[in-house]
């Protein structure tokens, strides 16, 4: 038989075997730190694959606002609810593109604008990560399209414009 222990451990030299996140991670407290042996208050987290958590935590979970930095360079910054990007956040992407907005349960949900690396934006409403509903889609050429889009697609009633040269 061969056992494993991991270790979540606080900055202090506190360990926890039973609430572990996986060994080489560690939680940093500022305020609160541990309530009834769980993460509290205000934190930094750093996994051990190079992300980075800094924010509000309640029972062991990011909740409240914070700002989560991935090691590829992509960082989310905004509101958390139950561990899961919940509420109005930035979320930018390691090639460059990033969206601003509403998430709900990790997902793009609600308004907001995407703005993808080659110049194209879209702003409007959201569903589960795709453009759902009425938007504004602008082309890195300068053609607008302003109209009702179901899942990333233009459907139903929409207006096409662009600049005569």
């Amino acid at each position: 038989f061969f056992f494993f222990f991991f270790f979540f451990q606080a900055e202090d030299g506190i360990r926890d075997v039973e609430r572990s996140r996986g060994l080489g991670d560690v939680y940093k407290r500022q305020v609160h730190g541990w309530y009834q042996r769980r993460v509290h208050g205000k934190g930094r987290y750093v996994h051990s694959d190079g992300t980075v958590y800094e924010g509000d935590w309640v029972a062991d979970v990011q909740h409240g606002y914070g700002v989560e930095v991935w090691s590829d360079g992509a960082k989310y910054e905004g509101h958390y609810r139950e561990g899961k990007k919940h509420g109005y956040g930035r979320f930018k992407w390691n090639d460059g593109s990033e969206y601003e907005g509403d998430f709900r349960g990790n997902s793009i949900n609600g308004k907001g604008t995407y703005i993808w690396q080659d110049g194209r934006r879209y702003t409007g409403d959201w569903a589960n990560n795709k453009m759902h509903g009425e938007g504004e889609f602008i082309f890195p050429d300068g053609k607008k399209y302003t109209g009702h889009f179901v899942n990333d697609k233009k459907e139903g009633y929409g207006v096409l414009e662009w600049l005569l040269h």
